[in-house]
């Protein structure tokens, strides 16, 4: 019996020191990092385009784009997706708007601003924003060079961002199964379009997630700027800069984000890629300190015939697209020319 006891007091100490100090760390850093941010408070944060930032060289470059996007009129549009996928009975479920009853577990509104294009929504891109990043500051070089091209544009306010609803940002894993939810949309209300799906950061890693559900819905190309490939190597690549130890985040995190989100962090959008008929068109800079270049590449070799990988000298994060200039822009709209026919 003393044995026993022992053992158990053991054990009980374990468990109250485990919980103490790693899973309500892992559940304090988890809501900080992907729980929705109060809209009410104002965001304490660095100018981006301060001197020295690694944005300020495209200042007005980006400023420009989003003047221009400023002038142009759009409509609104917003679709209803489960808030919890991973409680869906049918996998269909998964990307189609509320069926009757509602989703089990419940629904989210999601709301995307739509831009008509000058090919009469013959051609439609749908662009996906990074990490807490709004698009004005985030696309507007891609809505611009897009619409330049006669494309229509529909972009949506991730889930747990800005006006969509949503309490926390699953980085691409929810967000892929949204995107294909909005190329179903689309699809239905322009049965005769063709889609381009662009994503930024978490945007392009949401769309590389979607990218094996999107053949019966129109899309005929992607563009995956400074994609990653899992949740969690992107997350765990942020703590060893800051050398926290993976043994002690990774188990209490994992567990943190199925209870909160009911999805995996851990998965990697590669097996989408792979079983993707989709051409990719991957843009990523070298100097790329938020998301290693090397993911691209890994995505390349998995991607469909007739991808294309650009990696750009001395780009950092987010801002490949335009450092590499008007050659850059002639690839990409060559790759765009093979893919859409009008």
């Amino acid at each position: 019996m003393p044995v026993l006891k022992i053992a158990v007091t053991v054990l009980l100490s374990a468990a109250v020191l485990w919980i103490l100090f790693a899973f309500l760390p892992a559940l304090i850093l988890f809501c900080c990092y992907f729980r929705r941010k109060n809209p009410s408070k104002k965001p304490q944060r660095n100018d981006p385009f301060a001197p020295g930032s690694y944005y300020f060289p495209f200042r007005d470059v980006i400023i420009s784009a989003g003047g221009y996007m400023s002038g142009l009129s759009f409509s609104r549009l917003e679709i209803r997706v489960p808030e919890f996928y991973s409680k869906q009975k049918r996998s269909s479920a998964a990307y189609t708007e509320a069926p009757r009853g509602g989703f089990p577990g419940g629904a989210l509104t999601l709301r995307a601003r739509f831009y008509e294009g000058r090919s009469c929504n013959k051609k439609i891109a749908i662009l996906l924003h990074g990490y807490r990043a709004h698009y004005m500051f985030n696309l507007p070089v891609y809505c611009r060079f897009l619409h330049s091209l006669g494309f229509s544009l529909l972009i949506p306010d991730m889930r747990a961002h800005f006006d969509s609803d949503g309490k926390y940002v699953t980085m691409g894993v929810a967000e892929g199964r949204d995107a294909a939810a909005w190329c179903r949309k689309i699809h239905g209300l322009y049965p005769d379009s063709e889609i381009l799906l662009l994503g930024k950061s978490m945007g392009a890693s949401s769309a590389l997630f979607a990218s094996d559900k999107l053949e019966d819905c129109g899309v005929r190309a992607i563009i995956a700027d400074c994609p990653f490939v899992s949740p969690f190597d992107q997350f765990l690549r942020q703590c060893r800069e800051k050398h926290v130890p993976k043994f002690m985040i990774l188990p209490p995190l994992k567990l943190c984000a199925y209870m909160l989100t009911g999805e995996n962090f851990v998965l990697r959008n590669t097996g989408n890629v792979e079983k993707s008929r989709i051409p990719v068109c991957f843009i990523h800079g070298d100097a790329d300190t938020t998301v290693d270049y090397h993911s691209s590449e890994l995505l390349y070799s998995k991607a469909a015939p007739g991808s294309e990988l650009h990696i750009v000298p001395g780009a950092e994060h987010c801002i490949a697209f335009s450092a590499g200039g008007r050659e850059l822009e002639a690839e990409v709209r060559d790759f765009l020319n093979r893919n859409f026919d009008c």
